[in-house]
């Protein structure tokens, strides 16, 4: 299925002060911040933006197996669009797809910035994992 609705607690923080913790929980910037553009994107804006840029509309398939449990490798669309994180420390895995895809993925970083490509050899992707999530795209 797919996420339908999404809730924002607090779009902007409501000031501009970073000690105060309870003006702090917006995913941009209070308007009067010290930055060059009003209501400046803070890294949860970015990370939101970019699962969104990646995955949009795509359909949740299945969690991949791997050997690592702290990996988490979901596959959208048919394998055609993928999500891989961990849960622990970073790690290199090898990812076998149901069916085995060849080619390449390009590869976005959770705040939106573009990854080399990755290409799969012998229908599997060799990947290094972080506890931030990339998402592959299949080209």
């Amino acid at each position: 299925c797919c996420c339908c609705w999404l809730f924002w607690f607090s779009w902007h923080d409501d000031g501009p002060d970073p000690t105060m913790r309870e003006q702090n929980f917006g995913v941009t910037h209070n308007k009067f911040y010290n930055s060059t553009y009003v209501y400046d994107p803070k890294p949860a804006y970015l990370a939101a933006k970019a699962v969104k840029s990646a995955l949009g509309t795509s359909v949740y398939n299945s969690r991949v197996t791997v050997t690592d449990p702290n990996v988490f490798v979901l596959t959208f669309d048919h394998g055609a669009k993928v999500a891989a994180w961990s849960a622990a420390v970073n790690a290199s895995v090898s990812v076998s797809f149901a069916s085995p895809m060849t080619g390449c993925y390009s590869r976005t970083a959770m705040l939106g910035d573009a990854m080399s490509k990755v290409c799969s050899s012998d229908g599997k992707l060799h990947l290094t994992i972080t506890d931030e999530p990339q998402y592959l795209t299949h080209d």
